[in-house]
């Protein structure tokens, strides 16, 4: 074993102890901070722990909460309790794996893309980062999403630098099997397909591979659960069915209850919060709720722009709430600041990449803020990049600072 490896190898160990240490910890700090499972969120109606439990007791078609979520993850689940016997723990170990993988992934980004010392840092901080952490201790889906989607990017990164067809493939792959997670990427496989093809502006022949890879094998990913949404009568759906009710969510007078007062109806009216903003409290279909978000706009133009600035706010913020603040402000605060900094200092020194990192930041602002927008759905599409970013800043900072240093008499 070269020596490069054995840093790389030595460097990966040190960061996989760190990232798993920390959310061990978190996780029995919760645990003992808030008693309550729903906080951790595997006793919510719908949760994926509950879907997963379902699956494997009543089958697919009759799972609880599907079709409304994306499939991956509680299949997953249901895998790992048929395996441990409907254990929690193990529930609890892959998340944790998961982030820590996570964290791995995102060093060896790093080191691809910048070199050891940035890497490295962008490792640190992403074990320590406040954002991860709490995903990576609540039942989200969001951990291994994030797990899949850093795989993309990394085959994506060699991609651009090597241009072999294999990683075409493997891009295509992890993005499918992410978006089998979350419908995230799915906005994303037209814009970096198209993206790829002016890049390479290659023959015939491997154009073809790059729509073949980056479109048809996330389709082909997708499709049994398309083709089952389908014959349930749910239309042909990638992903959340809910899209309909997600889209009045953020564009609607639940939206000026959930944005300008901090409200969540729901919450303050229970099951009859449908009937304070006068929807039909059975009608759950996506056209209904369209067409209800579109007549919110028709009459309120002005307050929907409102609600779109401060969705981007709010998919922007630094800390997810007020009573964090004390706390860890400068952990969550100080990664998105230093990250676009480290993206602008970066950009001239690799356009290619930097734009289309730049193209994907503003494809997630857009499509979350055209819908629903929480600070949630930033952290694993957007997050990673910025911690590595920041860790460049840092680095180059320093740098720079170190030659000035040097020159003065």
């Amino acid at each position: 074993m070269g020596q490069d490896q054995q840093k790389l190898t030595a460097d990966l160990i040190g960061i996989l102890i760190l990232a798993g240490v920390i959310r061990v910890a978190a996780l029995l700090a919760v645990h003992h901070l808030y008693p309550d499972t729903y906080q951790l969120g595997i006793t919510w109606g719908d949760c994926f722990l509950c879907i997963a439990r379902d699956i494997l007791a009543k089958g697919l078609g009759q799972a609880l909460g599907l079709p409304a979520k994306p499939i991956g993850f509680p299949l997953v689940l249901a895998a790992l309790l048929k395996v441990t016997g409907d254990s929690l723990t193990a529930v609890r170990i892959f998340q944790i794996l998961c982030g820590a993988l996570s964290c791995c992934l995102i060093y060896v980004i790093g080191r691809r893309v910048f070199d050891r010392t940035t890497a490295l840092l962008g490792g640190a901080i992403a074990s320590m980062y406040p954002f991860f952490i709490r995903q990576d201790v609540t039942l989200y889906a969001e951990s291994f999403f994030m797990l899949l989607y850093l795989g993309a990017f990394y085959f994506l990164v060699v991609l651009l630098r090597e241009g072999q067809v294999r990683h075409v493939y493997l891009t295509g792959l992890f993005l499918g099997a992410a978006a089998a997670v979350k419908p995230a990427p799915l906005p994303l496989l037209p814009v970096l397909t198209i993206f790829l093809l002016y890049v390479f502006r290659t023959s015939g022949r491997a154009s073809l591979h790059l729509l073949t890879g980056l479109l048809a094998v996330p389709l082909v990913i997708l499709s049994p659960w398309i083709i089952r949404n389908a014959a349930l009568g749910y239309g042909l759906r990638m992903g959340d069915s809910r899209d309909g009710i997600t889209f009045y969510y953020g564009n609607s007078r639940f939206a000026e209850y959930y944005y300008f007062e901090g409200v969540d109806i729901r919450e303050r009216y229970g099951d009859q919060w449908k009937e304070q903003l006068n929807l039909t409290a059975e009608n759950s279909d996506s056209a209904y709720y369209y067409g209800k978000a579109f007549e919110y706009i028709r009459q309120h133009p002005k307050t929907a722009l409102r609600l779109f600035a401060t969705k981007i706010a709010t998919f922007w913020r630094m800390w997810p709430h007020k009573t964090y603040q004390p706390l860890t402000i400068l952990g969550y605060a100080l990664v998105p600041p230093l990250g676009l900094l480290g993206l602008i200092l970066f950009l001239p020194r690799n356009v290619v990449l930097g734009m289309l990192i730049t193209t994907t930041f503003l494809l997630f602002t857009l499509f979350f803020c055209v819908y629903f927008a929480d600070l949630r759905y930033r952290i694993p599409v957007i997050d990673p990049f910025l911690v590595l970013f920041a860790s460049y800043s840092i680095v180059a900072v320093r740098s720079r600072l170190s030659n000035a240093c040097q020159h003065v008499p």
